[in-house]
């Protein structure tokens, strides 16, 4: 065969392809990962430990805007683009 007929299918083939959906990479992911929102958010095997820092990391960033932003110099500004950079 030359070069041309690897790349040429035959309509059976086209039709096979056709029928068969398409699975997206998340789908088809080796591990024991778990996905959410269709793909969108990965943890690792165990999601609890990533809910956890999370949870964590928020409620701290909360408690500076809270707790250490109205301090500061300028602390409306300063709480108004920390909060939209987060």
């Amino acid at each position: 065969k030359t070069c041309a007929g690897f790349l040429a299918m035959d309509e059976g083939m086209a039709e096979g392809l056709a029928s068969q959906p398409q699975l997206k990479v998340w789908q088809t992911w080796t591990g024991r990962h778990t996905f959410f929102c269709d793909g969108r958010f990965m943890v690792g095997p165990d999601y609890g430990v990533s809910m956890f820092a999370g949870g964590l990391t928020t409620g701290l960033s909360v408690a500076f805007w809270v707790l250490v932003c109205p301090r500061l110099p300028g602390a409306v500004y300063c709480t108004v683009v920390g909060v939209a950079l987060y």
